[in-house]
């Protein structure tokens, strides 16, 4: 009977990545048959001796890298020749059966999550845009990392790195949020074992920050502001953010809106759309809130020309933060001004006046009534600290 043949192959596709890098494989043939695995492993081509069929020695973890190839080498062989002795003869297509976990508990660990990220088309950018920033910082820390060494250890190591490097108790809980996100998928997979999930020991905690919000007087000032023709684009930047302290919708919720998604019934405007952060389907009746302020900005941006959008120029999230610094200059507040304080200001304006935490809840498309009442607190807070400065004569 024949035995099989084993050699390292690179680039097989002749394609490189975003990233420069191209796959390692191991190619297994048997009469007249080909079979590629691949081996997790990815790196630039000025790294590869395509002579020996291993990683250059110029490469910073080479030894680590070929030590995993010989490895999985060894794996496949000695799988076959179990094989042989269960059932007497080989095929290739049975390799399809090879445990999965020892061809990936070697393997790359953000690599794994660079292509579930890049495979799933319901995520949300703004999820992707974070899920990116935390796989950089992942990487930073060790360029790669393999399935094995996601331990307890790694994880408290991980940890201390990240507070040294300066980072926020919340930022911290995010970057470790998205590392248990992709270990999840690995277990459903059953690339990783949910025995060996290193959260079930190492916690996370997340603390509860101080809200920053305007309020109805700040806001106003913010209105009041007069812009030239020099500085309009900063102008349509202090419409978009007072819109969204008047009906609550998330910056890209608010970049995003589209005049289809603004209905107009018995001269009462009303909002419905799909938030993108979470999914969920949120209608606003815009015309009862806070006396109707956020029709006011549509009616500025009603044209007799049809734009598919509410705010047809779209900036993104960093240039309108940058104008919002300006712009809290302008109003004289002493407050970071982002697109996360003009939905704080919604939410403690609206719970100061109904102080009804299932109404926020509604009209914020929140998920848990918990995170509703965080602005029925804060808008309490409000009051206290109103009567403490009350001059009562």
């Amino acid at each position: 009977m024949k035995k099989s043949t084993f050699k390292v192959v690179f680039n097989r596709l002749k394609k490189l990545n975003k990233d420069k890098k191209a796959l390692v494989q191991i190619e297994s043939y048997l009469n007249g048959k080909r079979k590629y695995m691949s081996t997790g492993i990815r790196i630039e081509p000025k790294y590869w001796n395509d002579k020996i069929k291993r990683v250059k020695n110029n490469h910073p973890d080479y030894i680590k890298l070929n030590r995993l190839i010989n490895q999985q080498l060894k794996n496949i062989e000695d799988f076959e020749f179990k094989q042989i002795e269960k059932n007497g003869n080989f095929e290739l297509q049975e390799l399809n059966t090879l445990n999965k976990k020892s061809q990936f508990d070697s393997g790359d660990f953000i690599a794994f999550c660079k292509e579930s990220l890049s495979k799933n088309a319901a995520i949300q950018p703004g999820t992707v845009s974070r899920h990116l920033v935390a796989l950089r910082r992942l990487e930073k820390y060790k360029n790669r990392i393999s399935f094995s060494e996601l331990n307890y250890a790694f994880i408290k190591e991980y940890d201390n790195y990240l507070r040294n490097e300066g980072l926020q108790q919340n930022t911290i809980a995010t970057h470790h949020k998205t590392i248990k996100a992709y270990l999840n998928i690995a277990i459903k997979t059953k690339l990783f074992s949910a025995d060996e999930y290193p959260y079930r020991w190492f916690k996370v905690k997340q603390i509860q920050t101080k809200i920053i919000f305007l309020t109805l007087e700040e806001i106003k000032r913010v209105e009041k502001l007069k812009f030239t023709k020099a500085t309009e684009h900063i102008e349509k930047i202090r419409d978009m953010f007072v819109f969204s302290c008047y009906c609550g919708l998330r910056f890209a919720d608010v970049r995003n809106l589209q005049n289809k998604d603004i209905i107009k019934e018995n001269d009462e405007y009303s909002i419905e759309t799909r938030q993108e952060k979470t999914g969920g389907l949120i209608t606003l009746p815009i015309s009862l809130i806070f006396n109707g302020k956020a029709v006011d900005v549509i009616k500025k941006y009603e044209t007799d020309i049809p734009h598919e959008y509410l705010f047809p120029e779209r900036p993104s999230n960093t240039t309108a933060n940058t104008s919002l610094k300006l712009i809290a200059s302008l109003a004289k507040i002493d407050k970071h001004l982002t697109f996360h304080v003009s939905r704080h200001s919604f939410g403690t304006n609206l719970a100061s006046a109904t102080s009804d935490q299932f109404l926020i809840m509604e009209l914020m498309g929140h998920k848990d009534i918990r995170t509703s009442m965080i602005y029925i607190h804060t808008s309490k807070e409000q009051i206290r600290s109103k009567l403490k400065n009350t001059n009562w004569g």
